[in-house]
């Protein structure tokens, strides 16, 4: 029993002295400067802590910064508003009357709240007495050097820099590690429990082992440009915490993957160059908020698609108008636009790649080019179109493409979305089909 008694009050200690320390990138900004137009400073990696000096007569806040150690102490009494509105992106605002300053704080969102609650406490304390039953800091005997800011981002651009990199610190929440011939995870990543963005693009992965759910804070994969075959994205794809934190996942020029599971995700579009899959040969989007699909799906070879349960399909956007008159009309309104994008140069090289199916990457584009490349908006004849946002919604079927279909509904045919390449490729799909 007293074993547990001294467990339980050792942690009560460690984590009342965390809700009176606070450490983050903090900005004091001087309120009467900008009248005398003289720049306040920038922020600095600092710490805060709440606590007294000597007798327990006063409460004080310390701000020290690694170039100022020693120092800049505030009364609590002297503090005027706590601004909480932006808390959830971990920002908040700290204003003194005297000295005219705030200290704009920027750190964890959970650290804030418990600091919030501790300073609130602090705040309703009043008298002597009062101060004496708090448990508060001596700040005279606070640490007197300020480390160094928790490393939070670490990019490795290639092998070498891949050999060079003994660990990855436990503070990471963005790790990037491209071109570095990659064919299997090092199990340390799945020890940073704060990481919520994991680039793995253009590397030699051809699987993610299950160990990725232990990663709970996980937003964002990039694994662009790698060799995921068969088995991989059968199993951690459905990791429950996945599925409930993850918002970004990248699977493009993966050419062999074949089969992808989206289902239950709530999606509601697809990349446009969703199609450049060419090995993909099972696709399930089942169940998902999709009302449309890219014009480039027209370029996939599918055993099996399955698009039941999604809007997709319920409603014919192309029959609410007077598709001859009204298509004319757009040819027109929209002949000056396509003439003009056709003698740029940019586009003219764009759909020249993509016409002729070259491969590209890192190592050969930019990445803002291969972006650009991949936004591309598709015709119905197969031609990329430049500006990339799609202009029209249209019936396509899909039955010469996919072997067995799951629609969900009774159409026969599914919309995609579509840019005409020229005013008669317009013109000829309207004729066809009205």
């Amino acid at each position: 029993m007293t074993f547990f008694y001294s467990v339980y009050s050792n942690f009560i200690r460690i984590y009342q002295n965390n809700t009176m320390k606070l450490t983050g990138d903090i900005q004091v900004y001087d309120r009467l400067l900008p009248s005398y137009n003289i720049p306040n400073k920038r922020s600095e990696w600092s710490h805060l802590s709440i606590g007294f000096y000597g007798e327990r007569d006063k409460i004080y806040l310390l701000h020290q910064t690694q170039r100022n150690s020693v120092g800049v102490k505030y009364e609590i009494e002297k503090l005027i508003a706590v601004f909480t509105k932006y808390i959830s992106q971990g920002k908040m605002t700290l204003r003194f009357n005297t000295p005219s300053h705030d200290l704009i704080i920027h750190s964890n969102e959970d650290h804030l709240r418990n600091f919030i609650k501790f300073l609130q406490k602090v705040m309703k304390v009043k008298g002597t007495n009062e101060i004496k039953t708090l448990k508060l800091l001596d700040l005279s005997k606070a640490p007197s050097k300020v480390g160094p800011k928790p490393k939070t981002k670490l990019l490795i651009k290639c092998k070498k820099d891949l050999q060079a990199a003994d660990s990855f610190p436990r503070t990471l929440e963005v790790l990037q590690m491209n071109n570095t011939g990659l064919t299997r995870l090092d199990g340390k990543i799945f020890r940073l429990q704060k990481l919520k963005v994991l680039n793995l693009e253009n590397n030699c992965l051809e699987t993610i082992p299950d160990q990725i759910s232990l990663l709970p804070c996980l937003r964002e994969l990039h694994l662009a440009g790698n060799f995921f075959g068969r088995s991989s994205l059968k199993f951690w794809l459905f990791v429950d915490n996945l599925q409930a934190e993850l918002v970004y996942l990248d699977l493009s020029r993966n050419e062999k993957l074949k089969y992808l599971y989206l289902d239950d995700n709530f999606l509601q579009r697809l990349p446009s160059s969703f199609g450049r899959l060419p090995a993909l040969k099972e696709l399930k989007l089942c169940n998902n908020s999709l009302t449309a699909l890219p014009a480039s799906f027209r370029f996939l070879f599918l055993d099996i698609l399955d698009v039941s349960r999604n809007p997709v399909g319920l409603k014919d956007p192309c029959r609410s108008i007077n598709l001859i008159g009204e298509a004319v009309d757009r040819c027109h309104s929209v002949k000056n636009e396509t003439e003009a994008s056709s003698f740029c140069l940019l586009d003219l090289s764009a759909k020249e790649v993509l016409k002729n199916r070259l491969n590209y990457d890192r190592r050969s584009l930019p990445l803002e080019l291969i972006t650009y490349l991949d936004s591309a908006c598709y015709c119905v004849c197969g031609n990329a179109t430049f500006p990339s946002n799609p202009e029209e919604v249209i019936k396509f079927n899909f039955k010469r493409n996919c072997i067995q279909i799951t629609y969900g509904f009774d159409e026969n045919s599914l919309p995609i979305e579509v840019r005409f390449c020229s005013t008669g490729c317009r013109s000829n799909y309207y004729k066809r089909n009205i």
